[in-house]
């Protein structure tokens, strides 16, 4: 009975203390920070590429994937960067990392900004391109077996209607 008792109650200090239990489960910070890598370089390499980044590796990737649904959550993977700069000024209490990570989202939002506008730039130039072709061309094409493929429909409407967009 007693037993019982601790199984069911195990769970009852992170209710009572849920809002630091959210808090704990949703602070992705650790996903920035590179001890491992440090390690690795033994400190020969103190300034990191960011394709190491964890969180420009899921930006990337999205942009990259050819899974057209996931372009609306490009921006998402930047909030691993506010949970690692809140983590180093109020955990760590270490400016100097939050420097590094402002710098990282400085970079960082440089090269997301520039690739996903010329990936939008790609797709409405062969969008009109395709609207554009002659009607009779695209028939002669049809007849002679060669399929003129108009480019898939992407979500870009949720990304081009926003107007701001705050890190750190």
């Amino acid at each position: 009975m007693i037993e019982q008792f601790h199984k069911q109650s195990f769970f009852w200090d992170y209710l009572l203390n849920f809002d630091a239990t959210l808090k704990q489960c949703g602070d992705l910070s650790q996903l920035w920070y590179r001890e491992f890598y440090l390690e690795l370089t033994m400190g020969r390499k103190i300034q990191f590429p960011i394709e190491m980044s964890m969180p420009w590796i899921l930006a990337d990737h999205i942009l990259e994937s050819i899974k057209q649904p996931m372009i609306e959550y490009v921006f998402y993977p930047m909030d691993l960067y506010n949970d690692a700069a809140m983590h180093a000024l109020l955990v760590f209490r270490k400016q100097f990392l939050y420097d590094e990570i402002e710098a990282e989202v400085n970079l960082c939002f440089d090269q997301l900004v520039f690739k996903l506008s010329d990936k939008i730039f790609t797709h409405f130039k062969c969008l009109a391109a395709c609207m554009l072709l002659d009607k009779r061309y695209r028939s002669e094409c049809h007849m002679n077996g060669i399929k003129v493929v108009f480019p898939s429909a992407n979500r870009y409407d949720s990304l081009l209607k926003q107007r701001h967009i705050q890190d750190l």
